[in-house]
């Protein structure tokens, strides 16, 4: 089985093909370009890199959320579009759950991302078995990022891009981990998709869209008396 993957839950994000568990390549998109700008070219570029026709994918893999609304629609509208003019299957993946599955280990990992106004998205995964994907322990939601820096514990292991801004208010028993695993990657969304499509699981590609977990600035005003 052949499938791409895509994570724009940043600025910018990276792209991967798999073929069956395996990621063969991956590449992140270029910093300076936003990810509406260069998403595409940089799936062209990896297609063409690895020899592989669009008409080949049997999957296409999506971080869901959360993350930035427009990275987000960016990559959702993308993977939509690829999925359905070459008749692929499509599935979405939590973000949180993508960061906590690249550091993996036998201890509990929270997982944060930016969600401006001085909160965060945060989820809290355990690893129950060895060769699964990691388990929520706290669900993804919205915090304030002092609300949920009471929750953490001693010996929690937190990792995340959030940590950018961070690393100097976390308590001294907390294990920040390296900034190496602070950006979800394309790979591991693409390994988390393919397990859930082996489970029989795939989005109906006219009702997927992004789990923003809030609304939009436009949406909040919209709806304000």
């Amino acid at each position: 089985m052949k499938t791409l993957a895509i994570e724009t839950t940043g600025r910018t994000g990276s792209v991967a093909l798999l073929l069956a568990d395996d990621c063969v390549a991956e590449q992140r998109l270029p910093e300076d370009t936003r990810s509406a700008q260069s998403l595409t070219l940089c799936i062209k570029e990896l297609f063409d890199r690895e020899g592989w026709s669009p008409q080949e994918v049997d999957l296409v893999a999506v971080a869901r959320g959360p993350g930035s609304f427009t990275g987000l629609r960016i990559g959702i509208v993308t993977a939509k579009t690829i999925a359905y003019a070459v008749g692929a299957a499509i599935v979405g993946v939590n973000s949180l759950q993508v960061l906590a599955t690249a550091v993996g280990g036998a201890t509990p990992v929270w997982c944060v991302m930016d969600a401006q106004r001085d909160e965060c998205y945060a989820a809290k995964f355990f690893f129950k078995e060895e060769d699964k994907p990691p388990r929520e322990i706290e669900t993804t939601t919205i915090l304030t990022v002092d609300d949920w820096m009471k929750r953490l514990t001693p010996n929690d292991r937190v990792v995340g891009p959030l940590l950018a801004k961070l690393t100097d208010r976390l308590p001294k028993n907390v294990e920040c981990l390296g900034k190496e695993f602070w950006m979800p990657r394309a790979g591991i969304v693409g390994q988390l998709a393919v397990d859930t499509f082996r489970d029989g699981e795939q989005e109906d590609i006219w009702q997927f869209v992004p789990d923003y977990y809030r609304k939009s600035a436009a949406e909040e005003k919209l709806g304000a008396p």
